[in-house]
This record gives structure tokens, C-alpha cells and sequence, in this order.
């Protein structure tokens, strides 16, 4: 659960996976944020809300960020 305390906030979270998976990511609350994922070599992979991601052994950075305030969940699985 994450917090977006003021316009444009950018909230990180680091994802470290060991083998080619397929990830669905969920974001649940009272506003509209947006996604960025970021390969630890700084290449976008995906910008959105929701959806299936499939990614490779690595590190990723996701970015939950919103011109809105308020509580966000945001859910990988």
C-alpha cells in the first residue's frame, strides 16, 4: 500500500525475480494512478494500471505515481 501525498508523487517499488515469469499487477484505491516499469538498465517495459507483464530473470522498478492524492494497492502477483 502506498501513499500519493501531493500532484505528480512517485511512489518506488524494486521487484527482483529469478527466472521468465508472468506477473499480473493490480492497482485498487479511490484514484487513477499509472504504472512505469523500468529493466535495471533504465529500458521502459510497460506504462499503464493494470495487466499481465511478462518479464526475465532480473531486477525491475515499478513507479506508481498520480496527479490525484489518496491511497493506492498496488499488487503483484
Amino acid at each position: 500500500i502506498t501513499n500519493i501525498q501531493y500532484l505528480y508523487d512517485s511512489d518506488l517499488f524494486v521487484l527482483t525475480i529469478d527466472e521468465h515469469s508472468i506477473f499480473k499487477i493490480t492497482l485498487t484505491g479511490a484514484i487513477e494512478p499509472n504504472i512505469i516499469v523500468k529493466k535495471s538498465s533504465g529500458e521502459y517495459i510497460e506504462i499503464g494500471r493494470t495487466g499481465s507483464l511478462f518479464l526475465d530473470a532480473g531486477t525491475y522498478y515499478f513507479y506508481v505515481t498520480s496527479t490525484q492524492l489518496g491511497e493506492v494497492s498496488f499488487m503483484v502477483k
